[in-house]
């Protein structure tokens, strides 16, 4: 009997061995891995299922989410890389997969677009539009990347939106993911610098140095914000806060609104609705502030934005319009607009002047993306 036992035993682990030979590995931006299944990948979604279940339930993962995936056989399909990881990456055999655009970029900045055709030790040989064939070594290579189909715009390579989480000043529901962050800049002393502690939690800490001029007064304000995705890259909500006040060595002043937002489309191509209610010392607001914000990405570097806010009063209510765009690199943005105000009053006061703010803003990213 015992011996009986003990064949079961053996021949139950011969077979979960055979089992698991077959699994893959997908491997996530946060360095966790998975063992699964994988029933199909692309450049936009990889479809798998649980290695050792048998109940056919498919799960889908965006490819934004992925570090590269290992199949059973051993080859390696890399997606997002981040700088530490990029030299491990590259050591591996790619399998190039016939129907997926490379994005290489060396040490040097330069970048090349193209399908592998050959690779050994040593080198890549991508074929381009623009180069033809062209031979890279892996040591100079900083980066690998397997184009989502939105990053290939008519054989151009697009760059990702360096500042995908912000209009002028107002955020979307779109967070910065785990470890990226951005310094903005408006008008010189408007300051502000923005982390992603998780792919959810962003807080931004900002100020206005006014005391750098001689003036007794320290203005300064803190943007926690939380997102969550309801569709992956297509619909988001979040909430969030902005918390300051002014300050002088004889007394304070609080103020700041807390606020939801829900947007809808790409971190390209966007629009976010916003409710929120304003606050001053202890006192809050009894109507919320309305918003509404839209990006749309016209070219490789331009944008349109519009930002505007609805503010009501007793009586009088305030409306703020604006227009305005963007033009990117890779690691800048530069935003460009004008605001105008208007006063809604229910009482004839006759014509006011027409006037318009401008507004110029530049936005530096940093962190593991880049």
């Amino acid at each position: 009997m015992r011996k009986l036992t003990f064949l079961l035993l053996l021949l139950g682990a011969r077979l979960t061995a055979q089992e698991n030979i077959h699994c893959d590995t997908i491997c996530f931006r946060d360095s966790t891995c998975l063992i699964a299944k994988i029933i199909r990948a692309n450049t936009d979604e990889v479809v798998y299922e649980v290695c050792g279940q048998t109940s056919g339930v498919r799960h889908v993962l965006k490819s934004y989410d992925l570090l590269y995936i290992v199949s059973s056989q051993g080859s390696k399909r890399v997606y997002n890389l981040d700088k530490k990881s990029v030299s491990d990456a590259v050591k591996a055999p790619l399998m190039p997969l016939p129907d997926s655009i490379y994005h290489i970029e060396t040490i040097d900045d330069n970048g090349f677009t193209g399908t592998i055709i050959h690779q050994d030790a040593d080198v890549i040989v991508l074929k381009t539009e623009d180069f033809g064939e062209v031979t890279i070594r892996k040591a100079k290579i900083k980066t690998i990347e397997i184009l989502r189909s939105r990053q290939l715009v008519n054989g151009e390579f697009w760059y990702e939106n360096p500042h995908s989480t912000r209009y002028f000043f107002n955020a979307n529901a779109y967070g910065l993911r785990q470890g990226e962050g951005y310094y903005q800049n408006t008008w010189v002393f408007l300051n502000q610098i923005s982390v992603g502690l998780s792919d959810n939690i962003t807080i931004g800490l900002g100020t206005f140095p006014i005391y750098l001029l001689g003036v007794d007064v320290y203005p300064f304000w803190i943007t926690p914000k939380i997102t969550f995705p309801i569709k992956a890259d297509k619909l988001n909500v979040g909430a969030g806060a902005l918390i300051g006040g002014i300050f002088n060595r004889e007394e304070s002043f609080k103020l700041g609104i807390t606020y939801g937002i829900i947007t809808y489309g790409s971190r390209d191509r966007n629009a976010t609705l916003g409710l929120g209610y304003g606050f001053a010392d202890n006192s809050w607001a009894k109507a919320p502030t309305i918003a509404f914000s839209a990006m749309h990405r016209t070219s490789r570097k331009s944008y349109l934005i519009t930002e505007n806010y609805f503010i009501p009063g007793s009586g009088n209510s305030s409306l703020l319009l604006s227009a305005g765009g963007r033009w990117t690199g890779k690691r800048i943005a530069i935003d460009y607009g004008v605001f105008r105000p208007f006063r809604l009053s229910f009482e004839n006061e006759g014509g006011g002047r027409f006037y318009l703010v401008p507004w110029l803003g530049i936005n530096v990213p940093f962190g593991k993306r880049y």
